[in-house]
């Protein structure tokens, strides 16, 4: 494996030399195949997800399928403008100077894409990477083989192997590859992988996109409604089965509404689940055996500390399935608050007068991904968003901020570093080359030759008194 990625490395990285940004036209027309591709495809993916981890059709049409091709036609729509140049104005000591910004490729890119989206955080960074010009290496999560396997043949159909190369591999080969002199390295995964990616990157000072997870909190204000409160953290619980870096992580909420909320929690699950839950299957599984029983420790783990189920752990063991529960009387110092959940369980934690009261803990934790703040007072959404930071927020709902592919999608400090989706992304795998261009016939820094005698020292005094 290893002497395949050195000969595929240095067919791109001599590709790249001779033409070191892929031509507009070409770059439209690979989208444009990407897409029919990706159409032609679309029942081979749902199949695939649902052997890797029982991803429900719908779950695999929206949050999978949808999502690349939103993120295509957008692309495709703007990809000439997105690349065109922008004018900046001319400084006044730089007479008969035009300036502009160019964006070029940043070269080649390393794409290293996680298990729990498998087939959204491949395609996505990899469009935003393709509309920038850029050569790209792939590779997929092997916790999700079947779907790798599809990237894979997509990749192969679509791209030339200068292009785009699609590796799979256990962790030794995202590590190898990781050691390869990229331009750019594009990582989604856990902090601590991410970490080790940086590592690996700075010995050949690689840029670094980190796309992390965190623990996302759902901070509600007194007098929400509880309902709709339920549903919209549910929702983020049941999609992926809790599998998701901006899924709620933790909900702190008022301790006089803990009661009624955990019944509106519970009709909700009655309203989703109608019949026996574990004859249902639009509900995805965990990914493998290990992630199921690390739910399962931090469970028991956060109960022998104090914390209590909301109602009993209801699991399907064979088929890797827990139902969705909350963790009550949770704390700060349980093991649930260690690290991101990942998984369908929700501690949550109250306070009595008011929020200020847990902003000293929240604060020590990992900063989050996205924070969700539920209110109609627009006084606890500014106290809220003035005092806690994160990567994204949504207010009055979970995700959204994830939707609006006009915003920047990224996290901070311990939840990433970098953005992606829509313009944000193309962003993210450019470099924005400054270009200044002076008439041959003109020296407008001649004036700041030696030697430096007057009456040159007093005229540039005077200068600098205009901006005093």
């Amino acid at each position: 494996m290893d002497s395949t990625i050195d000969h595929l490395f240095q067919l791109q990285r001599e590709a790249f030399i001779k033409e070191p940004c892929i031509p507009l036209a070409q770059r439209k027309l690979r989208l444009i195949q990407l897409k029919s591709q990706i159409l032609q495809r679309k029942q081979d993916l749902r199949e695939a997800m649902m052997k890797d981890f029982g991803k429900p059709i719908f779950e695999v049409d929206a949050s999978e399928l949808l999502v690349v091709l939103r993120s295509l036609d957008l692309a495709i729509k703007n990809l000439s403008r997105w690349n065109a140049g922008k004018t900046v104005d001319t400084d006044i000591l730089l007479p008969a100077t035009s300036s502009y910004i160019k964006p070029v490729p940043k070269g080649l890119v390393l794409i290293i894409a996680p298990w729990n989206y498998p087939f959204n955080l491949s395609f996505i960074p990899l469009i935003s990477a393709l509309a920038g010009g850029n050569r790209i290496f792939l590779k997929p999560s092997e916790f999700a083989p079947n779907t790798g396997k599809l990237i894979q043949e997509i990749a192969e159909e679509v791209f030339d192997p200068t292009e785009v190369v699609c590796v799979r591999g256990a962790a030794d080969v995202g590590a190898y590859l990781c050691g390869k002199d990229f331009d750019h390295i594009f990582f989604t995964g856990s902090k601590r992988i991410g970490s080790l990616v940086m590592e690996a990157a700075a010995k050949n000072l690689s840029s670094v996109t980190l796309e992390l997870g965190g623990k996302n909190p759902v901070i509600a204000d007194r007098d929400c409604d509880l309902k709709s409160l339920a549903e919209k953290v549910l929702h983020t619980k049941y999609l992926n089965a809790g599998q998701t870096c901006i899924a709620s992580d933790y909900l702190v909420l008022p301790r006089k509404d803990l009661d009624c909320f955990v019944e509106c929690w519970r009709q909700t699950l009655r309203n989703w689940f109608p019949k026996e839950w574990k004859q249902e299957r639009d509900y995805s599984a965990m990914i493998h055996e290990d992630h199921f029983q690390r739910m399962l420790n931090l469970v028991n783990r956060s109960i022998e500390q104090g914390a209590s189920l909301s109602d009993p752990l209801d699991m399907d063991v064979a088929q890797r399935r827990i139902k969705p529960v909350l963790l009550l009387h949770s704390d700060f110092n349980h093991r649930s608050m260690e690290e991101e959940i990942f998984g369908p369980i929700l501690p949550v934690i109250v306070y009595d007068k008011e929020v200020e009261e847990l902003f000293e803990p929240m604060k020590k934790v990992d900063r989050p991904l996205a924070m969700y703040v539920f209110s109609h007072r627009n006084s606890f959404i500014q106290k809220i968003t003035s005092h806690l930071r994160a990567g994204g927020i949504s207010i009055n709902n979970t995700l959204i901020n994830y939707c609006e592919s006009n915003l920047p999608f990224g996290g901070d400090k311990h939840s990433g570093h970098g953005s992606t989706l829509g313009y944000h992304g193309f962003r993210t795998f450019v470099h924005y080359l400054p270009v200044a261009k002076q008439k041959f016939w003109l020296n407008s820094l001649q004036f700041f030759y030696p030697p430096y005698k007057s009456p040159k020292s007093k005229l540039l005094k005077w200068i600098i008194k205009l901006y005093s």
